[in-house]
């Protein structure tokens, strides 16, 4: 029979013990289902909270990375929405460039057109500067690598797609292809017009020194007059004066020798009013002498006024033998005339001085088979035939009647027909008056010369001589353009009228036709062509003509490991360009690498010779975009833009200004809108690719999600049941603890 103990209750410990169990049961229920999770504490399942964890890192990666997928959409659709605009450009850019093509249209028209291609050309420039997403650079390059190199402005890296980083040296060896030259009309003189001017630009501006000019026959006349001066003798007697080629000098100095065998004219003024008979000679002498040697051969002047000595041709006096005061005597010599140290010789015996002496020079002008009479007048104007030019003391006694150039300008009248000279002015030349005969520069017009994308605008009006029109052109392409070279003979004959032509000679090339202008790229190929555009009946007159065409400068390039020389690759490219050798870059040379340049003056043109081998170090470094789409380390997507400028389109250069060019613009933006399509494609491919990367990264999460869940989620069933379990267990227990503790009490019902 059991016991009855009052200090010790088994029974209600017990119960006591079973509640805790199922109260503690009840908590971790009650936990579960509060939070919905079956790991709340690693103490719930440690090896499940672990790799729970695990997957919800994975998690939460992958919803990352999906996030990341979208992200580079939103960047690529972002540049692929600025080349859908690039394209839209192209697109008008060939409509121009086919509707430029066309010849109803006159080059004014063309004009306008070319200047809505700059524009859309600007806007492509633009687009490529300022395309970005989250301040990245996407169209200049930038989406796919960067570089440098050793020589800027020399050397241009377009990227193209992913690029191979290294060092690269390079080694380019030129063979000199041909330079565009371009020819004018040739320019002649209006009918019914008489027109004045001087052979050399350079002298134009003294035509304005004469007086009634168009009363002077046609003809050609040496105008280049040097001051020869004079000296008395001690005694203030006879002097004697020595004219010699190129050079004079005076009583009892010796004549400088100079070369044999050169045409030439002097002209002597006479002061006194002594005639000829009164002691003026002229002798001649072929080694040089000091005065009053028996060497000299005298000639005198015959009955009919003319004085003849074999060796200097025929002096023909119109008026008569006798020389006033104030007459000038024009002697000419042939180039038999003088030997080495030969010379001329006046001697004036009647105690008077003559004049100063002027040497014209050492050409003869064609046209002038006479040595005609002349005389001053009042006013101090020399006078040949109807021909005046006005001089005074203080001008000879400068040096010269008027500003010259090292070859003795030739003064010519000519008239209707007649070829132009350097120093005639527009408003004298045929061709700058139409069909109706108006004359097309009543007011300045605009002439504009294009070298690729650059181009400068110069103006000309009726006052412009023909060589100052050369000159502008030469200016504009030098300066405007900034084609200048380091050789000042070259940038002298980059454009030049031709005043003499050089003849019969074999191969005289640009040269051969006199009075045209005449217009000479520094560059070789394509790089240096040269176009022209303006009003309509400006561009007919000028009439250039492209005599010879430009022809691409072949370039070998070869290119190595710049840190150990490793031979990488090479190629010969025409076009500057080298492709495929660095993987996607092409590097486009300057046109004028390994070319030399100089100035023939034999055949009048430039000469292009290969200069040794030149270096280039370019560097690279990889810029592509990486997308990172996946949860983990290294699961990245890498992809790259082009630059998309116009130099890279191979458009920078795109002009209509006339037919030629036009219809090669059609072909170039056809290129070009190929390019583009080809990176538009190549960027759909990744958008379409990121998408079907997001459908996967989707699935992977969500399969993750429910592995995890499975691991980490509540079954919400199975706990509600564990729930009343315990609550009905919790219960039963608290009602036998109570049980429990009321058994002690029945032991006073012993005590009464």
């Amino acid at each position: 029979m059991a016991g009855i103990y009052v200090n010790t209750n088994l029974m209600a410990i017990d119960a006591h013990i079973q509640m805790g169990k199922a109260q503690d049961s009840l908590q971790v229920s009650l936990r579960r289902l509060a939070s919905g999770l079956r790991i709340n504490t690693a103490a719930d399942d440690a090896s499940g909270l672990a790799i729970s964890e695990k997957m919800r890192a994975q998690i939460r990666g992958l919803h990352r990375a999906t996030l990341n997928a979208q992200d580079g959409i939103s960047l690529l659709q972002t540049a692929e929405g600025a080349l859908k605009e690039v394209h839209g450009i192209l697109q008008r850019m060939r409509e121009l460039a086919v509707q430029a093509s066309n010849e109803t249209l006159t080059a004014t028209d063309r004009v306008e057109i070319q200047k809505e291609v700059q524009q859309l050309k600007e806007e492509i420039d633009r687009i490529s500067r300022a395309t970005e997403f989250n301040t990245k650079k996407l169209l200049n390059g930038d989406a796919a690598a960067l570089w440098s190199t050793d020589r800027p402005g020399e050397l241009d890296a377009i990227i193209r797609s992913n690029a191979i980083e290294g060092n690269f040296k390079l080694e380019v060896k030129a063979t000199p292809g041909k330079n565009q030259i371009l020819k004018s009309d040739i320019f002649t003189i209006k009918e019914g017009v008489l027109s004045i001017g001087l052979s050399e630009p350079g002298s134009s501006a003294q035509v304005e020194s004469l007086s009634d000019p168009y009363a002077l026959p046609k003809g050609s006349y040496q105008l280049d007059l040097y001051s020869a001066g004079y000296t008395q003798n001690a005694s203030g007697a006879a002097t004697d004066a020595y004219i010699q080629e190129g050079g004079w000098t005076l009583n009892g100095v010796n004549v400088t020798a100079t070369s044999n065998g050169t045409d030439g004219y002097v002209i002597i003024k006479v002061l006194s009013s002594d005639k000829a008979s009164n002691g003026v000679s002229i002798m001649y002498q072929t080694v040089t002498q000091s005065a009053g040697t028996s060497d000299w051969t005298t000639g005198t002047l015959d009955s009919n006024g003319a004085f003849s000595i074999s060796k200097f041709g025929k002096i023909d006096f119109s008026q008569g033998a006798t020389l006033h005061a104030g007459d000038v005597l024009i002697v000419a010599f042939s180039n038999s005339g003088v030997g080495t140290d030969g010379g001329i010789r006046v001697a004036y015996t009647s105690g008077k001085p003559l004049s100063p002496i002027w040497d014209v020079g050492d050409e003869v002008s064609t046209g002038v088979t006479e040595v005609t009479y002349a005389s001053v007048d009042d006013a101090g104007n020399i006078l040949i035939g109807n021909f005046k030019v006005h001089w005074t003391e203080g001008a000879i006694a400068n040096g010269k009647i008027m500003n010259g150039t090292t070859d003795n300008p030739i003064f010519q009248v000519l008239e209707g027909g007649d070829v132009a000279i350097a120093s005639t002015r527009l408003r004298d030349i045929a061709k700058f008056y139409d069909a109706d005969g108006n004359f097309i520069l009543s007011t300045p017009q605009k002439l504009t010369i294009w070298n690729g994308s650059k181009s400068y605008d110069i103006y000309l009006d009726g006052n412009d001589t023909i060589g100052e029109v050369a000159d502008k052109i030469k200016e504009a392409i030098l300066d405007g353009l900034d084609l200048k070279t380091t050789d000042p003979d070259v940038n002298e004959h980059i454009a030049e009228f031709i005043s003499t032509a050089l003849g019969n000679k074999a191969n005289t090339g640009e040269a051969a036709v006199e009075g045209t202008i005449v217009i000479r790229s520094p560059l070789t190929g394509e790089a240096g062509e040269l176009t022209f555009s303006g009003d309509e009946n400006l561009m007919k007159a000028l009439s250039l003509e492209t005599v010879q065409e430009a022809e691409n400068t072949q370039i070998n390039v070869k290119v190595y490991d710049a840190h150990n020389l490793t031979f990488i690759g090479s190629d010969t490219v025409s076009d500057g360009t080298l492709r495929g050798v660095i993987q996607g870059v092409d590097v486009k040379f300057d046109p004028g690498v390994g070319v030399n340049i100089t100035w023939d003056s034999t055949q009048k043109t430039f000469t292009f010779t290969g200069g040794e081998k030149e270096t280039f170090y370019l560097h690279i470094v990889d810029n592509s975009l990486s997308f990172h789409i996946g949860a983990n380390q290294n699961q990245t997507m890498d992809t790259s833009i082009g630059r998309m400028d116009t130099v890279a389109l191979g458009i920078d250069d795109l002009l209509v200004v006339d037919i030629r060019h036009a219809e090669q613009a059609i072909t170039k933006v056809d290129r070009a809108i190929q390019t583009v399509s080809s990176e538009r494609g190549k960027i759909g491919a990744v958008i379409n690719r990121l998408q079907k990367t997001i459908s996967n990264l989707n699935v992977q999460r969500e399969n993750m999600i429910a592995s995890e869940s499975r691991i980490r989620d509540l079954d919400m069933a199975s706990e509600t049941t564990n729930l009343t379990k315990s609550q009905i267990l919790s219960q039963t227990a608290m009602a036998m603890l109570a049980q429990a503790n009321q058994i002690p009490q029945q032991v006073l019902q012993l005590l009464r």
